[in-house]
């Protein structure tokens, strides 16, 4: 079992291990992605100027706090509406159906909080 909660900062040490878990699985699943990028995502979470959205990220932990999968939100509160930039989980816990849970907890969140939209870019399969 898992739960899932929200990521405000890194200013927190629990935050940071989480964190740090993301950046792993973004590294394993998204091999083409900057390393920069990757880099910043703290940086990201704490200034909404560094991308002129809200950076939200949701992790979906085990009780030992492992992380289980994630989904960074990018919202844009004036247009009101949500981008889903990234959803992921290890290779090794794939078709588990963490995906599918992140994804609709993304759904409820940004209807939530006004979005008048979600939003994401799907890449085909090869």
């Amino acid at each position: 079992m898992f739960h899932i909660r929200r990521i405000y900062d890194d200013v927190l040490p629990v935050n940071k291990e989480a964190i740090e878990q993301v950046k792993a699985i973004l590294r394993e699943r998204f091999s083409a992605l900057d390393e920069a990028e990757i880099e910043g995502l703290g940086e990201q979470l704490r200034n909404p100027f560094k991308k002129r959205f809200q950076t939200v990220l949701y992790v979906a932990e085990k009780r030992d706090r492992r992380v289980q999968g994630f989904a960074i939100v990018l919202y844009e509160p004036e247009l009101r509406f949500s981008y889903l930039e990234f959803i992921a989980t290890p290779k090794r816990l794939t078709s588990r159906g963490i995906g599918g849970v992140l994804y609709e907890w993304v759904r409820e969140e940004a209807a939530a909080v006004g979005s008048q939209g979600l939003f994401f870019e799907c890449l085909p399969d090869d």
